[in-house]
């Protein structure tokens, strides 16, 4: 049987805000024309799937015989949001141009007939790195964005794990857009998160439910009189969602404070640097030792640690320290399942 359909799996990533905001931004802004050539940026190009879809990069078709290759380009970012079905969506952001292209039923097939079509629309960009945060700016004309977003001048901050997955936050912290890879059997894990301590400022709380909020810019902040140094963060499923009924098999994390409109308290507060990781048994650890980013990082548990994951305890064991500001700011972690029972 041929499936003629795609899942796309929608769990828009979101990022987090975080704490002790005392003055106006002071970060320099640097702004890369459209004829000036991007440099390199190891700290936002993080890192790129070793198998992702045949690409072919003059065209933006894909091709049949998925997982062969690696999209390997320093400076690129491109996200596709299915690797096995025949429709898709994709989105593939260069120096200076933004293109998606979608593969969807030709609406003009003669009836009886099965035909497939890709719509492509095609942008000129200006990125921006301010403060460690990605932004693009770009006139939107088309109808990818759909048809809540009017056409007009955007500018976007972006979040990303490259090849696999791609978000658009606008001034309001809102998830505006996003694309994601439906990898084949592997679905998040919807799950309590409970944090050893949490930061409070006037009726502001800074909880550790905010980690897996999918759709604003809120942080968990922990709140000892120090760096948060063995501060502990512990899942465990939401017994009510049926997608946890798998173990966990993976982490995504989005380090520090991440906010639209004060990039600037990214460097101000403290990021997660080293991290210990334990499933439940009191003698198996994994280490894991995070990028300076808030890029979204990847981290693998099935090959490392016993199968049969249903509770997680991720502690902090060392941060990179903020230039004003000794408190640890966690943007995002959501935890997958790659085995569904």
């Amino acid at each position: 049987m041929n499936y003629r359909f795609f899942i796309l799996i929608i769990i828009p990533i979101l990022v987090f805000s975080c704490t002790r905001e005392r003055s106006q931004n002071s970060g320099e802004t640097t702004i890369f024309t459209q004829e000036e050539n991007i440099p390199q940026q190891e700290k936002i190009i993080q890192q790129v799937d070793t198998a992702i879809l045949v690409y072919d990069e003059n065209t933006l078709e894909l091709g049949k015989s998925v997982l062969q290759y690696a999209y390997t380009s320093s400076n690129d970012i491109y996200a596709s949001s299915d690797n096995k079905s025949d429709y898709n969506y994709r989105l593939r952001i260069s120096d200076n141009e933004m293109t998606y292209s979608e593969t969807i039923d030709d609406p003009e097939s003669p009836e009886g007939e099965w035909r497939l079509i890709d719509k492509k629309e095609n942008y000129n960009i200006i990125q921006e790195i301010v403060d460690n945060m990605l932004y693009i700016n770009f006139y939107y004309d088309g109808e990818f964005l759909g048809k809540n977003v009017s056409h007009g001048q955007k500018r976007y901050l972006v979040l990303y794990l490259n090849s696999s997955r791609i978000y658009f936050f606008n001034e309001t912290n809102e998830c505006v857009w996003h694309i994601e890879r439906g990898y084949e059997n592997e679905f998040f894990s919807r799950s309590v998160a409970v944090a050893s301590s949490e930061l409070k400022e006037g009726n502001i709380t800074y909880s550790s439910e905010n980690l897996s909020n999918r759709f604003l810019l809120q942080p968990w902040v922990e709140g000892t009189a120090e760096s948060g140094i063995g501060e502990k963060i512990t899942f465990s499923p939401d017994t009510t969602s049926y997608w946890n009924k798998s173990p966990y098999s993976g982490i995504l994390i989005s380090n520090g404070y991440v906010d639209y409109n004060k990039p600037y308290l990214y460097e101000y507060n403290n990021r997660i640097k080293k991290i210990r990781v334990n499933g439940g048994n009191p003698n198996e650890y994994l280490y894991f030792e995070l990028e300076d980013t808030p890029q979204l990082q990847k981290f693998d548990l099935e090959k490392n640690i016993h199968l049969d994951i249903k509770y997680l305890e991720i502690e902090i064991m060392e941060v990179y320290r903020g230039t004003r500001y000794d408190d640890t700011c966690i943007n995002l972690i959501l935890l997958w399942s790659s085995r569904m029972r």
